[in-house]
């Protein structure tokens, strides 16, 4: 499948403002038109400069399957990006960081699950989802409402990452990081 075969409906269903020639659409389109053409239940995004360090199995993809079919609150789920999930100073989880920071910086109630933290950042790096919902997300929210707490690229743009964090927040939807130890390293960076 090549992008450019695809970008145009891709633009027009989702109804994108976005200029080819700026670096957010790159950030952007591929996303579109996979999950425009993607005609399995479920979707699990791998980006190329994460996949040289990855541990996931069974269990993170059998969890994340249930919990994005019953809980409506959960558009994505994703492991950790850091090996151990820890943050070393602290002893707390870097998912855990980030829902605690998210929480408190959007004034919302911390919610709860065995599995899985909620937080309302995303990241296309890695990210699980049911095909149905990601092709039904509203991905137009004013990146004004991402810009609270995303912490992305400036160069990306509104990108799709952004648009995810805006949809979270203007929808209270969550996207759902795995509390076991699976995980996957962007660019090989540790902490």
């Amino acid at each position: 499948m090549y992008v450019d075969e695809y970008k145009n409906e891709s633009i027009k269903k989702h109804n994108l403002n976005i200029d080819e020639n700026t670096h957010g659409y790159y950030y952007t389109i591929p996303y579109f038109v996979v999950i425009d053409n993607t005609t399995t239940k479920y979707l699990l995004n791998v980006a190329s400069d994460c996949m040289h360090d990855i541990f996931i199995n069974d269990k993170y993809l059998k969890d994340s399957m249930y919990v994005i079919d019953n809980n409506k609150l959960c558009s994505t789920t994703m492991v950790s990006w850091i090996k151990n999930n820890e943050i070393k100073e602290t002893g707390i989880t870097v998912p855990q960081y980030e829902e605690n920071e998210s929480f408190r910086i959007l004034n919302k109630f911390e919610l709860f699950n065995d599995k899985f933290n909620y937080k309302c950042g995303f990241t296309d790096q890695f990210f699980m989802g049911a095909t149905d919902k990601l092709k039904n997300i509203d991905y137009n929210v004013d990146e004004n409402i991402s810009n609270i707490i995303y912490h992305g690229p400036d160069h990306g743009g509104n990108c799709f990452e952004r648009r995810m964090v805006g949809f979270h927040i203007k929808y209270n939807n969550y996207n759902f990081t795995y509390k076991g130890n699976q995980y996957y390293i962007h660019d090989g960076h540790y902490y």
